[in-house]
């Protein structure tokens, strides 16, 4: 049975390949790009190396007095919108993860001040005032 379900996860994943459903940075075989998003007292800030769009390592890092994240708001690669909560971060903490980055979309970031996590969402979110946006693409 397993070598079935694996021969068959292999054909989709090749035939998905081949007509272009899967996005790029899902078969490349390079470095995923870099984007740092740094959270200060009066302001949110990013950086990001390589071209726009793609495969990102993430690293957000809180350089305010105060317990702040992100939240992370955008279009995806199938058209469908996404919310991305980071943890509450104390001062000089910092979260990395990876995110893909469809070209041609803008993401809104804004800090995050409260968020009480429940599975895989947050619950009672409150943000504060500060924004960043980057277009991808």
């Amino acid at each position: 049975m397993r070598p079935v379900l694996f021969a068959t996860l292999a054909v989709a994943f090749i035939s998905a390949a081949a007509i272009g459903v899967l996005p790029r940075a899902a078969l490349a075989q390079g470095q995923p790009e870099h984007l740092m998003i740094t959270i200060t007292d009066s302001d949110l800030t990013s950086n990001v190396t390589g071209p726009l769009g793609g495969l990102y390592v993430v690293t957000v890092r809180n350089d305010s007095s105060a317990h702040r994240g992100i939240v992370m708001k955008g279009i995806d690669r199938a058209v469908s919108p996404f919310i991305r909560f980071t943890p509450v971060l104390g001062p000089g903490q910092q979260v990395t993860f990876r995110w893909y980055f469809p070209s041609d979309r803008n993401v809104a970031f804004r800090d995050l001040l409260q968020c009480g996590h429940a599975q895989r969402t947050c619950m009672a979110a409150r943000t504060g005032g500060l924004t960043e946006s980057i277009t991808f693409g």
